[in-house]
């Protein structure tokens, strides 16, 4: 819920705007427009009505299930009492509105709790009875660093692919930086061959992952090179603001933030856990522990999935990735996160999404938590992705980042220290 000045309590600002495209697919406002309450119901019902699958339901007769009144019910804007007045008036309020004043909330449009200006995808909005945004390339925080290492092997990708789709990659290279960089070079076009081909998501990625292998593999053959590099893969779909979709293989991970605590969509492709650890050994390959506790595969690679290491392909390493499907809910969700193992080998799930949550920006939160990473001894590569959603900024904490992770911090409790 939002707290609202005296001009915000007089005048409600809205991402709804008179648009020709509005009721179409992919339909948004990229910036708000000051309506009256009663204004805005007459411009939702113009926009319900204009709506494709709101025409479709009625020329099928099923006017008494879809009916405009049930629908307009369900979605319509829900507002707090509000006086209609001008901008001009709504600006000089603002300079003179007291901090004494009593504030009150309101939930417009169902609105998210949010700190960040994001478009509104309106027909995926009417569809769902919840404003959608429309989160582009443009909106991701990235931080890529090379921490004590001297030289980069982790790559990343963000993309606006056709049909608003948002695709956030993270590439962990070892062995040389060939692979991840064939990876981020050849994503882009591989998820275009593969959409046209499937309108599933997950089997999109399966695919796109498998390509990205085989293709990797000709091109060592043509280039004479890289033929011991592999990389990590970690890459998720956004489509239509709702429907998210996640790929990995290896350790990369992807975390999501809902209602303040941290999900991981990943689970590492380690060599011992039993399935993975079976594949390899009947496949020839061996699984020992190395003088820091990491479980290895023929003493060589600490993952049992990569792109790539073509040399450990027959002793049961493999491509195939892991996938996944979900619905994002721009009311719990803040954001999505995707790092190199880097960051994860020194923040645990949690203390990364409490960091991110200081930050006032995806742009800022990704830059800050690279650098508590290093500062806590990472030695490797740091990448990191931050993905904003609806609630962004909701689930801020008032405790100082120094109280949390600074000195004072009981290290043991890093994953790092065990």
């Amino acid at each position: 819920m939002h707290k609202i000045s005296l001009a915000q309590k007089q005048v409600l600002n809205v991402n709804l705007l008179n648009n020709i495209n509005v009721g179409k697919g992919g339909s948004f406002f990229p910036f708000p427009v000051l309506f009256s309450p009663k204004k805005c119901e007459r411009q939702f019902a113009t926009l319900c009505k204009a709506s494709p699958s709101i025409k479709e339901q009625q020329a099928d007769g099923n006017k008494d299930k879809f009916s405009f009144s049930i629908l307009k019910t369900a979605l319509a804007p829900r507002f707090s009492h509000v006086a209609k007045m001008s901008t001009s008036d709504a600006m000089r309020s603002t300079k003179n509105d007291s901090p004494q004043k009593k504030d009150f909330s309101f939930d417009a449009l169902g609105a998210w709790d949010h700190r960040i200006d994001l478009p509104i995808l309106m027909e995926a909005s009417i569809k769902h009875g919840a404003p959608i945004p429309l989160i582009q390339a443009s909106h991701v925080g990235c931080s890529s660093i090379l921490g004590n290492r001297t030289y980069q092997e982790d790559r990343y990708v963000v993309e606006n692919l056709p049909n608003n789709i948002l695709c956030a990659a993270v590439f962990d290279g070892h062995g040389g930086a060939e692979c991840a960089e064939y990876c981020a070079h050849n994503l882009k076009s591989v998820l275009l061959e593969e959409l046209e081909q499937h309108k599933d998501l997950e089997a999109v990625l399966h695919h796109a992952f498998l390509k990205l292998h085989t293709g990797y593999a000709q091109w060592t053959q043509t280039h004479n090179a890289g033929h011991r590099s592999g990389s990590t893969a970690a890459v998720s779909l956004l489509r239509a603001g709702v429907e998210l979709a996640v790929g990995h293989a290896g350790d990369s991970r992807v975390i999501l933030c809902r209602l303040g605590g941290s999900r991981d969509l990943t689970k590492d492709h380690c060599p011992s856990l039993i399935s993975e650890k079976d594949r390899i050994e009947k496949s020839g390959g061996s699984v020992s522990v190395d003088n820091i506790g990491r479980h290895m595969v023929n003493e060589a690679l600490s993952m049992s999935r990569s792109i790539g290491d073509l040399h450990l392909k027959k002793y049961g390493v493999i491509a195939l990735p892991d996938t996944r499907t979900m619905r994002i809910k721009h009311g719990k969700d803040a954001f999505l996160l995707l790092i190199t193992d880097g960051i994860n080998f020194v923040l645990q799930s949690k203390e990364a999404c409490d960091i991110i949550n200081q930050a006032e920006d995806p742009y800022h939160a990704a830059k800050l938590l690279t650098e508590q990473a290093q500062s806590m001894s990472s030695e490797d590569n740091m990448t990191a992705l931050v993905v904003p959603y609806g609630s962004w900024g909701k689930y801020t904490k008032s405790a100082s980042m120094f109280y949390d992770f600074g000195i004072g911090r009981d290290m043991n409790k890093s994953s790092r220290f065990g």
